[in-house]
């Protein structure tokens, strides 16, 4: 079994067939990314516009905007041997799948996670003949716009970029587009979606600064134990943006004064409540070490951002991971002094792995926290080997469990 196949196993929600320009595919699905069902139709409008394009049978270079499980970017690497394919993806578990169908349809395609066609790493080109994008409703207008001009930026002098969006997003759309002054090639309205191909006609600027387009608004939130506020640059797309998430709260109001030592990890940051409920009671905040983990490139910005701003002297390091144990398991033995996992999905459950990589990371003595919805701690074992069992806390539908790690 290879390593990727190993790594993404359990998230493997189905198979289906597809077929493009002449191939025969196959792509694994996953109900932790965007089309689980099957092959999104927008998908399939967009990759059908794509072919009209004259230079099609010629393009060189290709960038997938959101590549998902890779359905876009694997299709055109097959359908165009000669072309080089990138693809970025602020998830990082679509990074993942996206290498493995390529691999699995007998192709190659790099992939970077990051939040739009401004993440780039050293083996990427500065242009592409062909940027293409099913863009995500969720993301709000304000992000879109910056997807569409950071994507218009990358182009290649005769390079075109093809986006797809729902329908209720076309006006939307159309009005970017005159905004930025790029030349439309053609629009396709559908029952459910709208293809836009287009090409810039004076290359914008690129706009790399965080929070930027993706700032929705600040708020004020306390530490109640300690009293301390702080505030919180809140972004699109994550939870708690203006209210203080009760499993976050759970943390601070359970351990008051913090975790003992200065090493502490988080998994699933979201917009950076749980780390700073957490830290903000300790006694030495700026000693610390933060270790953010998450799959989601935007909740990792979003909370170094914010904790950074809370707590200026604090150290934080971020790892890229598509599951706890995976973000586990990149930590030296016992050099953390506590782990704090926000359970907030299915594939959050527990596995052997994830409590063996804990008991190996923790130091004797140390803290492993499980926090979220009351059903889903309910899956947490009552004994793990290694552990006393701590305390624990509910409210409202919400749960905090804690365990620490026996001394030798």
């Amino acid at each position: 079994m290879n390593t990727e196949l190993t790594k993404i196993q359990r998230f493997i929600h189905k198979q289906v067939p597809f077929r493009y320009s002449g191939n025969n595919l196959t792509f694994s699905l996953s109900q932790e990314l965007f089309s689980s069902f099957d092959v999104d139709t927008g998908t399939r409008h967009l990759l059908r516009s794509i072919k009209k394009i004259p230079m099609f049978s010629s393009l060189e270079s290709i960038l997938d905007i959101g590549c998902g499980t890779g359905v876009l970017a694997v299709s055109l690497a097959k359908a165009l041997p000669q072309a080089s394919i990138y693809a970025v993806d602020r998830d990082v578990l679509a990074c993942e799948f996206t290498r493995f169908n390529a691999r699995e349809n007998g192709v190659t395609v790099e992939t970077v996670s990051g939040l739009d066609a401004s993440a780039h790493q050293k083996s990427f080109p500065d242009r592409y003949d062909l940027i293409v994008s099913n863009i995500p409703a969720k993301a709000g207008r304000a992000a879109i716009n910056r997807m569409i001009l950071n994507a218009l930026s990358l182009l290649s002098e005769d390079g075109v970029l093809g986006v797809v969006v729902i329908s209720p997003l076309k006006h939307g759309l159309e009005n970017i587009m005159d905004e930025s002054g790029c030349e439309v090639l053609s629009i396709e309205t559908h029952p459910r979606h709208t293809v836009a191909l287009m090409r810039p006609t004076v290359r914008p600027e690129r706009e790399d600064a965080f929070p930027g387009s993706y700032l929705r608004e600040k708020h004020s939130f306390t530490h109640k134990p300690s009293r301390n506020s702080y505030y919180l640059t809140a972004v699109y797309d994550l939870p708690g943006f203006d209210t203080l998430p009760l499993y976050a709260s759970l943390c601070s109001s359970l351990m008051p004064r913090g975790p003992h030592g200065l090493r502490h990890l988080f998994w699933n940051t979201e917009q950076g409540h749980i780390p700073l409920q957490v830290l903000l009671g300790h006694d030495r905040p700026g000693a610390c070490t933060a270790v953010l983990a998450d799959r989601d490139v935007l909740a990792l910005t979003a909370s170094r951002f914010n904790i950074s701003s809370a707590l200026a002297d604090i150290h934080i390091e971020t790892i890229y991971a598509s599951s706890a144990d995976s973000a586990l398991n990149e930590q030296d033995p016992e050099s953390l002094d506590s782990i704090w996992i926000y359970m907030n999905a299915k594939t959050d459950e527990l596995s052997p792995q994830q409590l063996e990589a804990a008991a190996l990371r923790l130091t004797p003595g140390g803290l492993l926290c499980f926090t979220g919805k009351s059903s889903t701690i309910a899956g947490v074992p009552k004994r793990i080997p290694g552990f006393f069992r701590g305390a624990t806390k509910r409210h409202s539908g919400f749960r905090i469990q804690t365990f620490l790690k026996q001394r030798v």
